[in-house]
């Protein structure tokens, strides 16, 4: 009998080595946003006057129109997440091939994202070539923005034309997030003016006053977070689905992990996968208990939202390689201010 349980007890101390010495985790280095300096205000500054005419269909044509509009013709949407920027984010994440983000101020439509191919997003599409975008329209490095006697001018880096353009329309505006290691459209955000100017997500310039948006309160911040980081798996899983991969699955487990570790870079000042007091990524799934057979992590910061972060890794060959790991069954996600976490696992077999 003594043998029977001294064998029982060597095959699981073998196995408990095994497991915690051959299981795979992958980490990358830690990513960071454009560093976008202080808004410098000028003296004088020349209004554009070459914006293009605005489409006269597809989903851009909601902006500025009225919440009720957008609802007579899309529906209600799966779930609405408190925003930064605008009062609401609508969420229609029904199907990843027609994704899309819907901001909402004051009844308004102030933005719209469009992630999936099944969107009318005129005059692009998912997967269109640069190319053609560069024959078919002005692409501008500079492009100012009037907002009544006020004047902002943003300047793009030579990254952003190769990963995010923005262009001018009458009365509105198209960030175009490009996929710059297939030269293709990824999506696009039609956005209004106020909006643009108070995410500041170029280097800008301006003549006037700045737009100014209301501080949230600390709850309202736990909301924020809350629906960035439903947004962050959401955009995975819509680029993953670009990509005829199986979605990922949330795990709330792992989302808690991921949130602890964004919430401690911000309280702690560091970019890293690594915790200077957890360990890393494999050291933290080991603390709470969860298995898993292969693993990794994307950490980034300073990225205005959970929509730039996503295209900041898409553009990162070895972040965008991790979330387009075909072994990988899950994910968690956490957001801290603009600490953003993802974390994924393959889910460990059961036989």
């Amino acid at each position: 009998m003594r043998t029977i349980y001294k064998l029982i007890i060597a095959i699981f101390v073998v196995g408990f080595i095994t497991y915690y010495t051959t299981s795979s985790v992958k980490e990358n280095k830690a990513l960071e946003g454009p560093q976008v300096t202080e808004p410098l205000p000028q003296q004088q500054l020349e209004e554009q006057v070459n914006a293009l005419e605005r489409p006269s269909e597809g989903v851009s044509t909601f902006v500025g129109q009225s919440s009720d509009a957008f609802l007579a013709k899309y529906g209600e949407p799966q779930r609405k997440d408190l925003s930064k920027y605008d009062d609401e984010w609508w969420i229609y994440n029904t199907s990843y091939d027609a994704f899309m983000m819907v901001g909402i101020t004051a009844q308004t439509v102030t933005q719209v994202y469009v992630g999936g191919e099944h969107i009318n997003m005129h005059p692009f599409y998912v997967q269109q070539p640069i190319d053609e975008l560069y024959r078919s329209m002005i692409i501008q490095s500079e492009v100012n923005v009037p907002i009544g006697d006020n004047l902002y001018s943003f300047t793009l880096s030579e990254e952003d034309l190769h990963t995010r353009l923005l262009i001018a329309y009458e009365g509105m505006y198209a960030q175009v997030y490009l996929h710059e290691d297939t030269s293709t459209v990824q999506a696009v955000r039609f956005i209004d003016a106020k909006t643009l100017v108070a995410q500041q997500p170029y280097e800008m310039m301006f003549m006037g006053e700045l737009v100014t948006i209301q501080p949230p309160t600390s709850f309202q911040q736990q909301e924020i977070h809350a629906g960035q980081t439903e947004q962050l798996i959401d955009l995975v899983n819509v680029a993953r689905t670009s990509q005829d991969l199986l979605p990922l699955i949330m795990d709330d487990a792992l989302q808690i992990v991921a949130q602890q570790h964004s919430e401690e870079m911000a309280q702690e000042g560091y970019l890293s996968n690594e915790s200077p007091t957890k360990g890393d990524i494999k050291e933290q799934l080991k603390t709470a208990d969860i298995a898993y057979e292969t693993a990794g992590s994307n950490v980034a910061i300073s990225y205005v939202d959970a929509i730039e972060a996503m295209h900041g890794w898409i553009n990162s060959a070895s972040h965008y390689e991790l979330m387009m790991d075909d072994a990988f069954t899950h994910v968690g996600a956490g957001v801290f201010l603009d600490n953003y976490t993802q974390i994924f696992i393959e889910q460990q077999s059961i036989e």
